[in-house]
């Protein structure tokens, strides 16, 4: 307990001195990486082009997909089942949540 008190301190130290430095980014850098193309204008980033963006239908509807992994599931559900219960299913009764056992479940009522 001895040497893990300070090793936990020390790192708590370094995060909140991580968190407290401030860091400068140049004026209008929005954090992706520049991709320089050679265009007719020169070189240019190309994350400064605008975007198009292009709607298309996806190859697959998505209940095609859906029904492909409920078919997928049943038949690992089939494949691999669960092991069979030990013991019969005893109900519980609501009043105290206690196991019942029925007459006809006991040896002495056959």
């Amino acid at each position: 307990m001895r040497t893990v008190l300070p090793i936990f301190l020390l790192l708590l130290a370094f995060a909140v001195a991580a968190c407290r430095m401030e860091v400068r980014t140049p004026p209008g850098y929005d954090g992706r990486p520049a991709r320089w193309v050679r265009t007719a204008q020169g070189w240019e980033d190309a994350n400064r082009w605008q975007r198009v963006l292009y709607r298309h239908r996806p190859a697959l509807h998505p209940a095609v997909v859906a029904g492909v992994q409920l078919f997928a599931s049943l038949m690992a559900l089939l494949a691999f089942p669960a092991p069979a219960a030990t013991g019969a299913a005893v109900p519980l009764r609501r009043d105290n949540l206690r196991p019942h056992v029925h007459p006809q479940a006991t040896p002495q009522a056959r």
